[in-house]
């Protein structure tokens, strides 16, 4: 099916392939051009639009290096997760050469704050923020170390504070693609103030929940509910089971203990908020990495 910048591949399985044609340019390694053209009568005339995503891959991963600690703590949370058992005895350190799904703390926060955006606009019409727009950001707030909770936080407070920046005097957002200037990651979103700042009041309640839940100011039970507002009832649902789980094996295991106020505490204290059960697949096929809407 033809879009206004790629041709869309549906699979049997619901699965769908974009293809972005491109005209590579002289001037610089990767660097080209992509037809945009409205297939709608009475659509103004096509045009050219500059694109490097090359250099911007390149730069995200210059950006994002392995964090070698949260790479190995994902991976055996990942095989935990997937019914993969083993007992104490047979657990081994993973080779090296063994593919890692995620090495870096700040896209588990990239693929988090997605799955948030693609719950706050399940139920709106029209373009949503792009995914580009979120994957320049996390590269610019990427700070190797931090915690996941962290880590989602700075995100979020980044995109919002550039949309604040941006409507203090008037403006729209303006991302560039840090690589190709003359390539504008919003150059479709936002198409006005009313759609950028709600956004960016998403983003700002988003960090200041997950602000409260670190210093303690909520019950359990009301964060629960928040989070699943937040991210959805399937990811939750399967944190809290997961963690659940965990808290029981260690009070079997005499593993647990308790904190001054007399709270229950374990060594390897739940992040609910950032849970790696949250990496599940998440079935976000109704817009494009663009932020425009996909109907089948």
């Amino acid at each position: 099916m033809r879009q206004t910048r790629c041709v869309t591949l549906y699979y049997a399985d619901g699965m769908h392939l974009d293809v972005t044609p491109a005209r590579r340019t002289a001037l610089k390694e990767k660097e080209g051009v992509i037809a945009h053209a409205k297939k709608e009568p009475g659509a103004p005339p096509g045009r050219y639009v500059p694109m490097n995503a090359y250099a911007f891959g390149d730069w995200y991963t210059a950006r994002t290096p392995t964090e070698e600690r949260f790479a190995k703590a994902l991976n055996e949370r990942l095989y935990a997760q997937a019914g993969i058992a083993f007992a104490d005895a047979d657990v081994h350190d993973v080779p090296d050469q063994t593919p890692l799904i995620i090495k870096s703390v700040t896209t588990v926060g990239l693929q988090l704050l997605k799955r948030h955006r693609n719950i706050a606009y399940a139920e709106e019409t029209g373009r949503v923020p792009p995914s580009i727009v979120l994957s320049c950001h996390a590269g610019h707030a990427a700070q190797v170390g931090m915690g996941l909770a962290d880590m989602v936080i700075r995100q979020a407070r980044w995109t919002a504070r550039a949309i604040d920046s941006a409507a203090r005097v008037g403006r729209l957002l303006s991302v560039p693609n840090p690589e190709l200037s003359t390539e504008l990651f919003t150059d479709r979103w936002p198409e006005n103030q009313t759609q950028q700042q709600g956004y960016a009041r998403h983003l700002h309640t988003l960090a200041n929940g997950l602000e409260s839940a670190q210093r303690g100011n909520v019950q359990l039970e009301d964060l629960q509910t928040w989070l699943r507002v937040q991210f959805g009832e399937r990811v939750v649902t399967r944190s809290v089971k997961a963690f659940n789980d965990r808290l029981g094996r260690q009070v079997k295991a005499g593993q647990h203990g308790y904190t001054p106020k007399g709270g229950l505490f374990t060594p390897a204290a739940p992040a609910i908020i950032g849970s790696l059960s949250s990496l599940a697949p998440v079935v976000a096929r109704a817009h494009t990495n663009m932020g425009q809407r996909r109907f089948s």
